[in-house]
């Protein structure tokens, strides 16, 4: 006898890493061994954290340059969860230069093993490929209301200038720079987070030069470096620590 498929509410998250299959071709093309280890390396890491969100009620699906993560809607507290993973995620793709799009949903899937099925696919496939447009991970109406009931929301959610409210994706380098402020951190996970901070810097500020000829790129790179300032590198006047990697000012660039 079949298996028995029940059509159900879940919350879903999709994620579509931007810039991963031409990141792939100039690799082959290249022969870049690093980078070729180095993305291996990122791939590994995101399929051994299957076993962990299984035990903890959520799905990870993966293929090509696409994330689908599922879990349960009956609680909110699952959507805290897929949240949580979901930022954790999120910044180890930044740390491996890569920027993101998509959408969590809360709608109706079939769900069986791997394989799922159903409206939450398709409108968070609608809100990454239509409305989030820069890099972000966007809710829609249904999961923000649910988001609201959440406790420290504001470490998890944040309200975009254009209106759209999005996973808090740089929640940790917020948190850090609050810290180091703060005298909260010091010593080797002072210099640690620092040099990660250099590095994401240092990646937005290579990567904005190479698109002056694709405005539609330019536009995601430009939305997300004025989100790392203020999230990383905008201090209160005579208050920046030393070293610390000047705000990115795109019109230095040229």
């Amino acid at each position: 006898m079949g298996a028995k498929f029940t059509y159900k509410e879940y919350y879903l998250c999709f994620i579509d890493i931007l810039g991963f299959s031409d990141h792939i071709v100039s690799l082959t093309k290249t022969k870049n061994d690093k980078g070729v280890k180095d993305t291996l390396r990122l791939i590994r890491e995101l399929q051994n954290m299957q076993a962990e969100m299984e035990d903890k009620g959520l799905w990870f699906n993966s293929f090509s340059d696409s994330i689908i993560i599922t879990t349960s809607a009956d609680t909110v507290d699952n959507l805290d969860k897929l949240i949580w993973l979901t930022r954790d995620i999120l910044a180890r793709l930044i740390l491996n230069r890569f920027l993101f799009r998509g959408a969590i949903v809360r709608d109706k899937l079939y769900r069986h093993n791997n394989a799922i099925l159903g409206k939450a696919m398709i409108d968070a496939y609608l809100l990454e490929s239509r409305i989030a447009r820069h890099p972000r991970i966007i809710l829609s109406q249904d999961t923000f209301n649910d988001a609201r009931k959440l406790e420290m929301r504001k470490q998890k959610i944040r309200r975009d200038p254009d209106g759209p409210v999005s996973v808090h994706a740089l929640h940790w380098l917020e948190n850090f720079k609050t810290a180091v402020l703060e005298g909260r951190i010091t010593g080797y996970d002072q210099k640690e987070q620092f040099a990660q901070i250099s590095s994401i810097s240092a990646f937005l500020a290579e990567k904005i030069n190479e698109f002056v000829d694709r405005p539609s790129i330019f536009e995601k790179y430009k939305w997300f470096i004025d989100y790392f300032n203020h999230a990383a590198l905008e201090f209160p006047s005579n208050m920046r620590p030393n070293p610390w990697p000047p705000r990115i000012v795109i019109s230095d660039f040229f």
